[in-house]
């Protein structure tokens, strides 16, 4: 066998060839990197719901098992909040005041939690005021890129419905 015919029956890529299959997967990666960019807020709004849902109800469940007022704490910003359980007479005045914190959440920067007023639990799971009395609450969530994504109400029966 000689050295031509083996060259002959080889097969493999141009030069030419390669440089158009380089250009191709660019343009694919090019046009792929826009689509990439926007899943970060998404993520972000979509991680933010679910947790803010699942500890509010997080809460409610603490209230029952625990027997005690549950405060969700929403700090001034709206960038965080805390829950935690008032353990001690209820004081009116300051209700604010929880004895043990059993959840800190920091949300992404991008995103704000907004609620009516002060989020109380009492110790049968129900959505209660400053004073004890059954009410119902309002919460958003809000992101600086796209606006409002969630508003939800807590029932004074506890219930959490999106609106």
């Amino acid at each position: 066998m000689s050295y031509a015919s083996i060259m002959m029956n080889e097969k493999g890529f141009t030069i030419s060839e390669l440089l158009v299959g380089m250009f191709i997967v660019s343009i694919i990666a090019a046009s792929s990197i826009a689509f990439f960019s926007d899943l970060g807020p998404s993520f972000d709004r979509w991680n933010s719901n679910i947790h803010t849902l699942q500890d509010l109800r997080f809460a409610q469940t603490l209230a029952i098992t625990e027997g005690c007022r549950v405060i969700v704490d929403i700090a001034d910003d709206g960038k965080s909040y805390a829950i935690g359980c008032d353990y001690l007479e209820y004081d009116y005045v300051a209700p604010h005041d929880t004895n043990k914190v059993f959840l800190n959440r920091t949300l992404p920067d991008s995103i704000i939690l907004t609620a009516d007023t002060t989020i109380i639990f009492n110790p049968r799971g129900q959505c209660i005021e400053a004073n004890g009395n059954l009410d119902s609450r309002s919460i958003t969530l809000t992101s600086s890129d796209s606006g409002s994504f969630l508003n939800a109400s807590i029932l004074p029966t506890g219930v959490l419905v999106e609106i």
